[in-house]
């Protein structure tokens, strides 16, 4: 649907697209099949939860900040911390404390078990999140009759901020879940 109302939609400022009434009429619909209807269903419920645990995940992490380390608002450095490694995300929050305070062993034992308890099993959802994507893809396409070789086409001639990656392309979990709830 990105690429149909990329090239369909009159575009606006900064590429905003105008989903103007009389365009939405000719917007084509798909006709699945039940397989296919209750298959996307599925995938959808699953993929909104994964939304809503990240979000969730996002703001207990932002209570950790604030309460054990005093940060009032998120760095920049931890702005996407479910793509983060252990080792990169206990750097990111040395970078944003102040120089005097120093991190002990014991303090970064417990960043990296923070990010054990909460970034790292999200990371993985978000991963698992992105084959979902991309199954759904694959099922909406399907209920389009999109063969191969057209959606070869569709990705090479992708628009600017398609909402998932390319297959065989990977996208960051934080950017691909991110996309998923919109």
């Amino acid at each position: 649907m990105w690429w149909y109302s990329w090239r369909y939609l009159p575009h606006m400022k900064d590429e905003a697209l105008n989903p103007a009434g009389y365009k939405m009429e000719s917007l084509p619909i798909a006709r699945p099949n039940q397989q296919q209807s209750e298959r996307a269903a599925d995938l959808t419920v699953r993929l909104a939860a994964t939304h809503r645990a990240r979000h969730e995940a996002g703001r207990a992490l932002g209570d950790w900040l604030r309460v054990e380390w005093g940060l009032a608002n998120p760095p920049a450095a931890m702005e996407a911390p479910f793509a983060l490694s252990a080792d990169a995300f206990a750097e990111g929050l040395r970078k944003v404390l102040p120089k005097k305070q120093k991190l002990s062993v014991a303090d970064v034992a417990a960043i990296k078990k923070a990010h054990a308890d909460t970034v790292a099993p999200m990371a993985i959802r978000l991963n698992e999140a992105a084959a979902q994507e991309r199954e759904l893809s694959a099922v909406i396409n399907a209920a389009y009759g999109i063969t191969p070789e057209e959606e070869a086409l569709i990705w090479r001639t992708a628009p600017p901020r398609m909402p998932i990656a390319a297959p065989g392309l990977s996208a960051t979990t934080e950017d691909a879940t991110s996309r998923a709830a919109e």
